[in-house]
């Protein structure tokens, strides 16, 4: 019976630990990707310049002078 409680925890460990890293993983995955959307977004706004928010440093000093 004891034998039996130690390996059931033991599993528990490894599935938490297994359910944990791939949460982790995932997670950087998520956060990388977003951030490379972002700027591709932002790279392709600036060169199409469809927003204004993105070019508005580029434009300000023609506007200033």
């Amino acid at each position: 019976m004891e034998e039996r409680l130690s390996s059931c925890k033991s599993a528990s460990q490894i599935v938490f630990f297994f359910f944990f890293s791939l949460f982790s993983v995932l997670f950087l995955l998520f956060s990388l990707s977003s951030r490379w959307v972002h700027d591709g977004k932002r790279h392709r706004n600036i060169r199409t310049s469809e927003h204004p928010l993105p070019t508005w440093p580029i434009e300000m000093p023609s506007q200033l002078t």
